[in-house]
């Protein structure tokens, strides 16, 4: 503690105390003594932190959702994830555009150079190369965009949908669907067989005679 003189007092051994531990008398002129005390500021570092942040993404032409790092949260769809990611998408094309000559100048001499030692390889006159952009596709918005294109109609066969989403080979797509098609079969034979018991223990209804209802005749009224 530290205060005004007058509060320390002189024990019997001689030493000057203060009852309720260590006193520092200060004089009205005098500098306050105190702990060195450290103000971080930590608060403005973290928004320093974040505006470098924004400005690496702005000048790299990327997004914080390609680190997962966006502030409204998941993309919960594949259309929401490729708006998040419009900036590098829009960088990928142009690399593409750079790239694409390069990559079929590239296989065209290789062919040729094939040819040159006797290999046997065709001539690549025209190349087209399918260029992706990286992005996970979805399968609900590819169908859904499949059937409202289609007007409702199938634009695959089971067998291969079963290869797109289980992966395998063809013949294991093509030997799944014969499985689920034995199935479909053996319960249809199934239903057939008791609804065939059903029929033969319910009981013959007779068939209502033609004419059994018969009206009642009509009692000659009296002449007035």
């Amino acid at each position: 503690m530290y205060g005004p003189q007058g509060q320390i007092t002189q024990s019997a051994q001689g030493e000057w105390v203060f009852e309720n531990g260590r006193y520092i008398e200060v004089d009205a002129d005098d500098v306050v003594p105190g702990y060195l005390t450290w103000e971080g500021q930590l608060e403005s570092q973290f928004r320093e932190l974040e505006f470098l942040l924004e400005q690496l993404y702005l000048v790299s032409e990327t997004t914080p959702a390609a680190f997962g790092q966006q502030k409204e949260g998941l993309a919960e769809s594949g259309s929401a994830l490729r708006r998040l990611m419009m900036a590098p998408l829009a960088k990928v094309a142009r690399i593409t555009m750079k790239f694409d000559p390069a990559a079929k100048a590239t296989l065209r001499l290789a062919a040729e150079l094939e040819r040159a030692n006797n290999r046997g390889t065709p001539t690549l006159d025209d190349i087209q190369i399918q260029w992706q952009d990286g992005l996970p596709a979805d399968p609900k918005e590819q169908a859904e965009t499949e059937q409202i294109r289609s007007g409702n109609q199938p634009t695959s066969s089971q067998v291969s949908s079963i290869r797109r989403i289980d992966g395998g080979t063809q013949e294991e797509a093509e030997a799944e669907h014969q499985r689920i098609s034995d199935e479909a079969n053996a319960k249809s034979d199934v239903e057939l067989k008791n609804a065939q018991a059903l029929a033969l223990t319910r009981p013959d209804e007779e068939p209502q005679a033609e004419g059994d209802a018969r009206a009642s005749p009509k009692r000659p009224g009296k002449a007035a």
